[in-house]
């Protein structure tokens, strides 16, 4: 492991797995005004600690200064979301949970934080990786890396997900994982990462999924359409070749 993996690490879990363990603490404490505020600014905290954890590498500081101007692969992002969440709800497994729109309206800033993490995740985490592996095994990596930092959260009462189906959430986050590592590489923008991200969640809030299977079928969907998306990347870059030498 490299030194910019283990700076980026140690930043990142170092100061969100202990918010998150007060957060778990705070559940079983007597209730007051300030538990609250408490309670969000904790969660808060711990949501920025990749996005910290980038800065503090290194590498983030400058990927930002080199980031591209917005183009057409751009609706790649579109694309990825259309194709995960319509073929989850033709397949009955998400849809509209009851009054998800009003419980999203405090979470938004946490919503675009879990997008902004992009910013360690894929300009930090999955490059450094890259150098010592193939991609796909540092998107896997990248991927499970991810879920273990999600895993204090599962263990809150009112998280989504309960610490019981922490496998198949896990599987759902590594599918995720190859469609964010797909984008990235296909636009080098973090931006667009980020933006994918953060509405990828913000959809999920809305359109929950319907029980854990889901979450195994979402993942194994995911994971199709990044391969079928690269695969074909790959085929028309060698045939432009076999023309280019014609």
């Amino acid at each position: 492991m490299n030194p910019t993996t283990k700076r980026f690490l140690l930043w990142s879990f170092f100061l969100s797995y202990p918010c998150f363990v007060i957060l778990i603490w705070l559940e079983g404490a007597s209730p007051g005004w300030w538990r609250g505020p408490v309670r969000y600014l904790l969660l808060a905290l711990g949501c920025a600690g990749p996005i910290i954890g980038g800065m503090a590498a290194g590498e983030a500081r400058e990927g930002l200064k080199k980031e591209p101007k917005p183009s057409r692969d751009w609706l790649l992002a579109a694309q990825f979301l259309g194709l995960h969440y319509v073929l989850l709800i033709f397949l009955r497994m998400a849809g509209p949970g009851e009054k998800s729109g009003q419980k999203l309206l405090g979470l938004l800033p946490i919503i675009f934080l879990l997008g902004a993490q992009e910013l360690g995740w894929r300009r930090v985490l999955q490059p450094a990786l890259e150098k010592d592996r193939k991609s796909w095994k540092a998107t896997a990596a990248t991927g499970l890396i991810t879920s273990l930092w999600f895993l204090p959260l599962l263990f809150l009462p009112w998280f989504p997900v309960r610490a019981e189906a922490y496998l198949p959430f896990a599987v759902w986050l590594l599918g995720l994982s190859f469609l964010q590592g797909t984008l990235y590489r296909r636009t080098g923008s973090v931006c667009c990462a980020a933006l994918f991200t953060s509405a990828f969640f913000l959809l999920y809030g809305l359109l929950p999924m319907k029980d854990e299977n889901a979450y195994y079928a979402a993942g194994a969907l995911d994971l199709v359409v990044a391969f079928l998306y690269q695969s074909r990347l790959v085929k028309e870059n060698v045939g432009s070749g076999v023309s280019a030498k014609h």
